[in-house]
């Protein structure tokens, strides 16, 4: 048995493999590692295996749906975020701005079967507030009659001018987590400090238990 330490972003899982070995090494008294290498096939002198077989207890990843105002720039941004961390993303949700633009399958589905965690996005630094107040009152309406243990961790990574009104519309609710906008600008992103967080949630909600 040999941790993997998968809590670290940049673990190299085939060195507990080959701690693994070396302790069976000392029991079986042959040598199975040889230059930082198993010895595969067997050697006629005894050294090696002919057959490797390793199992794995690394925790899945977090169950994550993005939430947006529109199916570009921030919404990508939130995905390759998410791609530099242990998280698959389940769907990308667009609430749009006004209530007949919701996707009533998706609302539906969000509340079913709540992922992990939300990611709140849209908007770029000093734009308007008024679309992501909306989609926090969607939310705060989707799940504010589920029990507090079946509701997603949300993390809000949008317009930084609406985090206060965002944050009033959610934090009784949620355990809300505000990050840097992830597009704060249409011809930026910064994806750094969403990527820490996943990286913190995923450790705290897959690797403690």
């Amino acid at each position: 048995d040999s941790p993997t330490g998968l809590d670290q972003p940049d673990a190299d899982v085939t060195l507990p493999l080959l701690r693994a070995a070396a302790q069976i090494e000392q029991i079986a008294l042959r040598e199975l590692v040889r230059d930082g290498c198993l010895i595969t096939p067997e050697q006629a002198t005894g050294e090696g295996v002919d057959l490797v077989l390793a199992t794995c207890s690394a925790a899945p990843p977090l169950d994550c749906v993005l939430v947006g105002l529109t199916r570009d720039l921030s919404l990508e941004s939130a995905r390759r975020a998410c791609a530099g961390s242990h998280t698959q993303v389940r769907q990308a949700v667009t609430l749009g701005t006004r209530a007949h633009r919701w996707d009533s399958r998706a609302v539906g589905a969000l509340r079913e079967t709540p992922p992990d965690v939300l990611i709140l996005v849209g908007g770029v630094d000093k734009g308007p507030r008024a679309p992501l107040e909306h989609a926090a009152e969607v939310l705060a309406a989707i799940y504010k009659d589920l029990p507090p243990e079946r509701r997603p961790v949300l993390v809000f990574a949008g317009n930084q001018e609406a985090r206060r009104s965002v944050a009033e519309r959610l934090d009784d609710l949620f355990d809300l987590r505000v990050v840097d906008n992830v597009r704060p600008s249409v011809r930026s992103e910064t994806l750094g400090e969403l990527q820490r967080e996943l990286e913190s949630l995923y450790a705290h909600l897959k690797l403690s238990g």
